[in-house]
């Protein structure tokens, strides 16, 4: 059975894909992918013990969003997708789990010979 971590993990990259903006992990960011794209990085796992034989933990993941930053509407339609796939409820094997916050940050990115908008989304969830 694989970890809550990556099951997360491989959940929101997988929901992500098919709503027309490519989705890629951390080692892909180096490649010239067309905008508006996704970058799903896991980010970190705390882990509590709850009672003799019970433990849960808190497990955070990053959305990035990059996009044109002249198409706005592209972008916020993108960034209401992610948020949806992070706030429905959802299950795992063998696992049980709860979003506890989504924060969004925006930023305009001009580190590219591209003005882009760059949105990071922080999730965290609570396993059981």
């Amino acid at each position: 059975m694989l970890s809550p971590q990556l099951q997360i993990y491989n959940y929101v990259f997988k929901k992500l894909q098919g709503y027309g903006a490519s989705v890629i992990g951390v080692k892909d960011i180096k490649r010239t992918i067309p905008y508006p794209f996704y970058m799903v990085q896991r980010s970190q796992n705390t882990k509590s013990h709850e009672t003799l034989d019970m433990y849960s933990g808190n497990i955070s993941l990053m959305i990035h969003l990059y996009s044109l930053a002249d198409d706005e509407l592209k972008h916020d339609k993108y960034l209401r997708i992610a948020d949806k796939i992070v706030s429905s409820p959802f299950n795992l094997d063998g696992y049980q789990v709860v979003t506890l916050s989504v924060d969004f940050k925006t930023l305009i990115d001009n580190t590219t010979n591209a003005c882009l908008l760059h949105s990071v989304l922080t999730v965290e969830f609570k396993v059981y």
